[in-house]
């Protein structure tokens, strides 16, 4: 970082309110000569002088003057230059240190100024460092305690929203991952990163946050918001690994919800497409439709009207196709006594492997008749 080159020397207000310390200055001079040697504890120790010096002189009134506030102003910048220095002192300090070092001087650096935009920058590293001296126990409550000071800070975002998803505190998951794609949406890019690092790193937060947060709701069964956030994670997801094999699934069961719901045969068809591609990547998902493939023989989804149709009771009707799902239903000759509710006859169900709460959608064929309805039972 480059201070303003800046003269100060005539910067002296009637009555002494406004000077320029020899030691501020001796104190900021002393923190740069560390900084340059790496001195990890002369920077923590100089780095908190400099900031309580700066913070004293800054708390001063303001001339009343017009001619000397212009100056108390110029003096003030140059203070917060200053500090600003003396805070990223201590964080370039801290990434170059050893792990319990890091942890040291940027707990430090939370007590000098915890809005810092340096120390915004730093819990990555900070939560890393906590991991590798075994007190990973501790993130938590550092994450919580940053967020104080700093809610939109991502790291912080992003590890208390996983932490608590693993923990199934759903409330608290949803609230934190909601928080980071708000987050992240509103960020730049942070100073000093590449523009390709901080585009890997912005898709991998916002991966995260919708991911969680739709996961979330597809437990609760909110399946529009699940598949809202769901399909704003996808693109995010790499290859095929288990995060992506799940996200498919639950975008299966969401859409084949949503289908019965709208009465949309392109969402149930979009439905088995997601069911589909979530069995094709190796894993548990697999093993299971592998699995109950072997049992029943899979047909394709065939034409689903979605609509409840009123068949006068007492009229005869057989089956003639399953529409809505991919799986086999067998039935004899039936007679609806009150439609669509209750069945003469027998009925055998495979049930959806992918819906434990599936509801099936038939094709009936009035005897004697060419006519075919489409209910649900």
């Amino acid at each position: 970082m480059k201070l303003s080159v800046l003269s100060f020397a005539g910067l002296i207000v009637a009555g002494g309110l406004i000077a320029a310390p020899d030691d501020l200055d001796d104190s900021f001079q002393a923190l740069k000569d560390a900084e340059a040697k790496k001195d990890a504890a002369q920077v923590k120790k100089l780095a908190a002088e400099t900031i309580e010096l700066v913070r004293k002189e800054i708390k001063e009134a303001a001339p009343e003057s017009a001619a000397d506030r212009e100056k108390w102003k110029k003096r003030v910048g140059y203070l917060e230059e200053i500090q600003a220095h003396a805070e990223y002192a201590v964080f370039s300090t801290a990434l170059q240190a050893p792990p319990e070092t890091t942890v040291d001087i940027l707990a430090a650096l939370e007590e000098m100024s915890p809005k810092s935009k340096y120390l915004d920058q730093a819990y990555g590293a900070y939560f890393q460092a906590l991991t590798k001296t075994g007190a990973a126990a501790k993130i938590p409550a550092v994450a919580e305690k940053a967020l104080t000071s700093l809610p939109a800070n991502e790291d912080c975002l992003v590890f208390l929203a996983g932490n608590a998803f693993d923990k199934q505190q759903l409330d608290r998951a949803l609230g934190f991952a909601d928080r980071l794609v708000a987050a992240v949406g509103k960020r730049g890019k942070p100073e000093g990163l590449a523009a390709a690092d901080w585009d890997r790193r912005r898709a991998q937060l916002l991966s995260t946050g919708y991911w969680i947060a739709g996961m979330v709701h597809a437990q609760r069964q909110q399946f529009y918001d699940a598949n809202r956030d769901l399909r704003a994670a996808l693109p995010f997801l790499g290859g095929a690994d288990q995060r992506k094999a799940a996200t498919l699934f639950q975008l299966g069961v969401a859409n084949y919800q949503l289908g019965k719901i709208k009465l949309s045969k392109a969402q149930v068809l979009e439905a088995v497409k997601f069911s589909d591609q979530a069995a094709a990547i190796p894993g548990p998902l697999a093993q299971d439709r592998s699995r109950q493939d072997a049992v029943s023989p899979r047909l394709e989804a065939r034409s689903v009207y979605f609509r409840l149709s009123v068949i006068a009771g007492e009229v005869p009707c057989r089956f003639v196709s399953v529409t809505l799902t991919d799986w086999m239903v067998s039935t004899t000759l039936v007679t609806f006594l009150t439609s669509p509710a209750t069945v003469n006859g027998i009925v055998t169900v495979n049930w959806l492997p992918y819906c434990c709460d599936a509801e099936l959608a038939y094709q009936a064929r009035k005897l004697g008749s060419a006519e075919i309805e489409t209910f649900v039972v």
